[in-house]
C-alpha cells in the first residue's frame, strides 16, 4: 500500500470514529526520523540536533495528516517556541 493511500484511510478512519468519539493523534517521526538521525549521527551531529531533527519530522507527519483531514482537523499553532 502507498503512503498516499494509506494517509488517505487514516483521516476516512479518523472523520468515521469523531461521529462517535474525538480522537486525539501523537503523530511520531517514524522511519523518515531515524533515517535523518542516522545520516546526522554519522556526521556528528550532537544528541540536541538529533532530537531537533526528530521533532521537525514528526511536526511535518502531523502536518500531512491535517492537509489529509482538510476542514475537519482542528487548528493548530505553527509558532513554536524554541528553547536556546
Amino acid at each position: 500500500m502507498n503512503n498516499t493511500k494509506l494517509l488517505k484511510d487514516y483521516s476516512t478512519f479518523l472523520v468515521k470514529i469523531s461521529k462517535i468519539c474525538q480522537p486525539v493523534i501523537v503523530a511520531g517521526g517514524g522511519n523518515i526520523a531515524r533515517h535523518y538521525i542516522t545520516h546526522a549521527r554519522s556526521s556528528g551531529a550532537d544528541e540536541s540536533t538529533l532530537d531537533e531533527l526528530g521533532i521537525e519530522v514528526s511536526r511535518l507527519n502531523a502536518k500531512l495528516l491535517i492537509y489529509a483531514l482538510q476542514n475537519r482537523a482542528y487548528p493548530t499553532s505553527t509558532n513554536y517556541s524554541s528553547r536556546g
